[in-house]
């Protein structure tokens, strides 16, 4: 009776667990089967164009046609360019111009805005607008705020205090941080906001021991706000290279 009974009982055992096994699969197979429309455009529009690339440039080309394979001479050619160098260091000097303009400035905007006890969620609402607007309008506007023409708005102003009107973006020093100004203004209201939400999860605690303890405002900011920070500091800086 006790093998019978402990056979009944492996038997159910064994069942329970090709019954869960089959409920995992199916489970399983419904995400997949959700993921293979991503999985398809990744493919056709993301590694396709890669791959495709990387073999093409081993290949001398005429338009879209491949001529003859000519092996790494291409990109023996790119190196020898001059304009190559200087299109390098332009990109550099970009990507650290946008950590500088696109970081920073929000970072310091959220800590000043969690100190705020009145109309915060309006300073939100402001900051976040440039965020929605369309792309068409704001490159029209920041063509207006950065025209060389003596109308400019930027040359109005400084008309207007009795300094020298600029050339602004046909300045060749200023180009590049005048561009990532206007490319990193739409997204300054959402890093702000994701400093703010980061620095509510901040315990009080922390800063009232803080205070009792003597601590100043900055050294309230850099032992502790900072460190609490810096996870979502390290993923938009990761975000703002990759952009």
């Amino acid at each position: 009776r006790k093998s019978k009974a402990s056979r009944i009982l492996t038997t159910k055992t064994k069942t329970k667990r090709v019954g869960s096994k089959l409920v995992v699969l199916k489970n399983q197979s419904l995400m997949w089967l959700l993921l293979i429309p991503t999985v398809f455009a990744l493919i056709l529009c993301h590694w396709n164009p890669i791959f495709r690339g990387m073999i093409t440039s081993l290949f001398q080309t005429k338009g879209f046609k491949i001529v003859e394979f000519v092996g790494l001479q291409n990109f023996k050619n790119v190196l020898h360019d001059t304009m190559f160098i200087k299109t390098l260091f332009n990109t550099f000097q970009y990507v650290l111009w946008s950590l500088v303009i696109g970081i920073l400035p929000p970072l310091a905007l959220a800590i000043a805005l969690n100190e705020v006890a009145h109309f915060k969620q309006g300073f939100k609402i402001l900051t976040y607008l440039p965020a929605i607007a369309p792309g068409l309008a704001a490159s029209l506007i920041w063509v207006n705020i950065f025209s060389p023409a003596p109308g400019g708005m930027l040359n109005v102003m400084l008309d207007s205090m009795g300094l020298p009107i600029s050339q602004w973006l046909l300045n060749e020093k200023l180009t590049i941080p005048l561009i990532v100004v206007s490319m990193t203004w739409k997204g300054y209201g959402v890093t702000m906001l994701l400093y703010l939400s980061a620095l509510q999860s901040v315990s009080q605690d922390l800063y009232e021991a803080a205070v009792i303890d003597g601590a100043g405002i900055w050294k309230r900011i850099f032992k502790i706000t900072i460190p609490h920070l810096s996870p979502t500091m390290l993923l938009l800086v990761v975000q703002q290279i990759i952009g």
